[in-house]
């Protein structure tokens, strides 16, 4: 969908793209309840995410702002600014919502990690501090 940006035809390309994932954000409906298991947040269709009330997407930033979030396939930690920790949580849940960028990962603690390490690095660098933004 990027190739060749700047053309007039990538750019009508990249507004409908943004169109179509705007309208389907606006269409979603959050919910925040108890979910069973490991899972902080769920897709359960396009249009319907759940939120887990005691998950990570609730943690208290510590004195910095920051949260620290344990990928479970690796245990490797992740140390974020919180408002990028959410963004992250949101995104991950977005790619499958929109079908495009990552298969369903319930159950593969593996695959949900390769999902989430694909938006953390898309989307967010880390600073000279360690801490992602």
């Amino acid at each position: 969908m990027f190739a060749g940006k700047g053309t007039a035809s990538d750019n009508f390309a990249i507004a409908d793209g943004l169109e179509y994932v705007l309208g389907r954000l606006a269409a979603t409906t959050y919910r925040i309840l108890d979910l069973p298991g490991t899972a902080t947040l769920a897709t359960i269709s396009p249009v319907d995410v759940f939120i887990d009330r005691d998950g990570a997407y609730f943690t208290t930033p510590d004195a910095s702002g920051n949260i620290t979030l344990t990928l479970p396939a690796t245990g490797l930690r992740l140390t974020m600014e919180a408002q990028a920790a959410r963004a992250l949580m949101v995104l991950h849940e977005l790619g499958h919502q929109l079908g495009v960028l990552f298969t369903p990962d319930a159950g593969n603690v593996g695959l949900n990690e390769a999902n989430t390490r694909r938006v953390l690095e898309g989307c967010f660098t880390i600073g000279s501090d360690g801490v992602w933004r």
